[in-house]
């Protein structure tokens, strides 16, 4: 009995191509599903552009004061969100830089959530330690008091959006 051998060739050229084919879809896929994804957060990003501010004012200042012999160094931030599109936030990362620590350090990073608990920030109406509040519909603004080692200057301000850091905001801070 004799095989036709270009039959056999045939099936398995056929076989390996429906494999290539599945390949390189796997491959297409595995990259182009997390570049879409980041992509889609990058428009919500866009949306919320502009919407969170620094209030200017009486409550957005540093200041230093001295309680029971110790220096307490706090920066006040009164922060803003325009319309609803808060409920996509779910950080807001704070980089604050100034002068006049004894340590050289002159930056700290924060970042809030909802619910969070910070020795190091509070409410503007709360003491250190208890809950944090987060920005949503009924609060259109919120002031936050950070304590630090030094005089802060300035402030980078950042929502975050499904793990995805949005732009930063610079503001200026001033002596209360």
């Amino acid at each position: 009995m004799r095989l036709n051998k270009k039959g056999i060739s045939t099936v398995v050229t056929t076989i390996l191509l429906i494999l290539l084919v599945i390949a390189a879809f796997s491959v297409m896929t595995a990259f182009l599903i997390p570049m879409i994804k980041n992509k889609l957060a990058e428009g919500e990003c866009f949306k919320i552009l502009g919407k969170l501010k620094v209030v200017e004012g009486a409550y957005t200042c540093y200041n230093s004061t001295i309680i029971n012999g110790q220096i307490i160094k706090e920066t006040r931030i009164m922060i803003e969100i325009e319309n609803t599109e808060s409920e996509n936030i779910t950080e807001i990362v704070f980089s604050l830089s100034g002068s006049g620590s004894a340590y050289g350090i002159n930056s700290a990073y924060f970042k809030i959530k909802k619910g969070d608990t910070n020795d190091n920030i509070r409410m503007y109406d709360k003491s250190y330690g208890e809950s944090l509040d987060f920005p949503d519909e009924k609060t259109s603004a919120l002031t936050y008091v950070f304590k630090t080692e030094f005089d802060v200057e300035s402030a980078d301000i950042a929502p975050v959006i499904d793990k995805l850091m949005c732009k930063k905001t610079s503001y200026e801070i001033k002596k209360c």
